[in-house]
């Protein structure tokens, strides 16, 4: 039995315990969904040159559009995948790349599209450049 000099001292002690409770509640839930979460983002597509070898040659490469007028990143875990926000993501997507040219193009400054990942969120892909063997 704890005996305190004061009712200060008592509430002091309960909030320490609380708090205890809420950091040990915050770390099962950490280590339950560590490796299960899924984010949904918008990124930049486009074709960049890898070298001229055989006449050349283009490979995919995107990057993380964050903008004001631009969806933010999604995440979620198990159970809950939010379908109407992905949706979402991908009308703004088409809605931007209404008249842009196709990636193949000389002319494109690349296109939009959604993007799922699990348990990451690149800022850009591929994470190193290709090379050619």
């Amino acid at each position: 039995m704890r005996i305190f000099t004061s009712d200060k001292s008592a509430r002091l002690y309960y909030l320490v315990q609380r708090a205890r409770c809420v950091l040990r509640d915050v770390a099962r839930v950490r280590r339950a969904y560590a490796n299960s979460y899924w984010v949904a983002a918008i990124y930049l597509e486009d074709k960049a040159y890898g070298g001229s070898e055989e006449g050349g040659w283009w490979y995919s490469c995107g990057s993380l559009h964050i903008a004001s007028d631009a969806p933010f990143p999604l995440y979620w875990t198990r159970g809950n995948k939010p379908e109407v926000a992905i949706q979402a993501m991908e009308a703004w997507c088409t809605e931007q790349n209404k008249d842009l040219p196709s990636i193949s193009s000389v002319l494109s400054e690349g296109r939009y599209c959604v993007r799922v990942h699990r348990n990451n969120l690149p800022t850009h892909w591929p994470k190193k450049r290709p090379y050619y063997s």
